[in-house]
């Protein structure tokens, strides 16, 4: 699914799903859980948009980079990924999506 397909509405909507990612170096595949998406407050010129938040596993803690996402519902998605923190349950990252008014 092509990234200008998925507003907060369709990207709400996978809360809980996981999709899958290629690791840095060969590893293997990685699973990450949608946890969160939230609306970004609009900008002064109408923009708008909203963050997606994203658990994976502690380990390998991925650099920010666009990351190839797949699953059977959207296919391949290129999102630019960004790690915000670890914690026990696991690495968190995040993408923004901004809509231009």
């Amino acid at each position: 699914m092509d990234i200008d397909d998925i507003d907060l509405k369709v990207a709400a909507e996978r809360v809980g799903d996981r999709f899958e990612l290629e690791a840095e170096g060969g590893a293997a595949p990685l699973s990450i859980e949608l946890t969160e998406v939230e609306p970004l407050s609009a900008a002064p010129d109408g923009a708008s948009g909203f963050s997606m938040l994203f658990r994976g596993p502690a380990e390998p803690l991925l650099n920010q980079s666009i990351r190839e996402l797949r699953d059977d519902r959207w296919g391949t998605t290129e999102l630019f990924l960004v790690p915000i923190g670890r914690d026990d349950a696991g690495a968190y990252y995040e993408a923004v999506v901004n809509r231009p008014s």
